[in-house]
């Protein structure tokens, strides 16, 4: 069985706030405070799914930088079907072309 904590719920939930909140602090600088290891403290945060809101903003533009380059493929490849299909009515096709127009002149 593992030991008891020796930092209370409401001190680990300051401890939580303050780490999320200021991105300059460490598990490091909170081992002082609490008189914890900062391994104890990593493992509890771990645990617990402590997260800096900056870390999901990074996580976001990482993912859209991945991500765009094959939506814009996926939409290019189906603006050229519906332009190349016979069934698509003469309005469509323009709107199509002048889509695949305002695509290439962002690139």
């Amino acid at each position: 069985m593992a030991a008891k904590s020796k930092a209370s719920e409401e001190q680990w939930q300051e401890a939580r706030k303050k780490w999320e909140s200021n991105p300059q602090m460490s598990f490091a600088d909170l081992s002082v405070e609490l008189q914890l290891t900062r391994q104890a403290i990593s493992k509890k945060a771990h645990r617990d799914g402590w997260c800096r809101g900056d870390v999901n903003a990074d996580v976001n533009k990482k993912v859209a930088q991945k991500v765009a380059p094959k939506v814009k493929k996926t939409v290019i490849d189906a603006l050229v079907r519906l332009v190349e299909s016979p069934e698509t009515p003469p309005e469509l096709v323009v709107q199509a072309c002048e889509k695949l127009l305002s695509i290439e002149n962002q690139r």
